[in-house]
């Protein structure tokens, strides 16, 4: 501890993507900050997943700006809080996943993952909800066991329909099983990552955010919400 930690911003994170499914571009988004545009990173493609995060995302209408929180493990959703603000600052509830999910539907928020991921040697996060949330969730449901030893591959989308709304999904399966090289990567990835995570956690005047300068206004034809969870 020195005087300098009172004028820092913080542990910098190893994070350099942040991936949005992007239903129309059929395929994986993000912004480059550098290049100033959205990018797009082609299908098909694979990862070794890193870490599975629990958070909410949505739209807040009535003040037009978007919803986010912090990251909470999946499987302690009884024993974690969250908080869920708006991108103006607006708090919107603060309790348990189970307490508060009656107000954050009525908000406009929704259930989402974060998935920390090696992808092409890159620590990644890709935020899934809507369509690429449902996708995982009926995935991991058999496949989550096999992820320390297997990579998942996304070599296919499909389109799909509810009532008037036409979107797609993309199609996540069991990849190949990891070869040392990139499983020493993982490794690394891995410990950088919480490392990261538990410095952030551990800084009183940093809540972990999820980048809410990224959560935008859906779009028609955006794929719809899923709201009824079995937790």
């Amino acid at each position: 501890m020195s005087r300098a930690d009172e004028f820092t911003s913080g542990a910098k994170s190893p994070v350099t993507k942040y991936l949005d499914w992007d239903s129309a571009e059929r395929t994986f988004k993000h912004y480059n900050k550098e290049a100033k545009k959205t990018e797009h990173i082609k299908i098909p493609t694979s990862f070794v997943v890193l870490k599975e995060m629990a958070t909410i995302v949505g739209f807040h209408e009535p003040t037009q700006s978007g919803i986010y929180s912090n990251e909470v493990s999946a499987i302690n959703l009884k024993k974690e809080e969250l908080t869920v603000k708006t991108s103006k600052g607006l708090t919107i509830a603060k309790g348990f996943y189970g307490d508060i999910k009656p107000t954050l539907a009525t908000a406009g928020a929704k259930f989402g993952m974060a998935v920390y991921a090696l992808m092409d040697g890159e620590l990644v996060c890709l935020k899934l909800k809507g369509s690429s949330f449902s996708a995982w969730y009926d995935f991991v449901a058999e496949s989550r066991k096999l992820f320390l030893t297997n990579s998942v591959d996304i070599l296919s989308v499909v389109d799909m329909k509810k009532g008037a709304t036409k979107y797609t999904q993309p199609v996540f399966t069991l990849g190949k099983v990891i070869e040392p090289a990139i499983s020493d990567k993982a490794e690394e990835a891995y410990a950088e990552l919480v490392t990261y995570m538990k410095a952030r956690n551990n800084k009183p005047d940093a809540p972990e955010l999820v980048h809410a300068e990224e959560v935008e206004q859906p779009k028609f034809g955006d794929a719809p919400e899923t709201s009824d969870l079995p937790f």
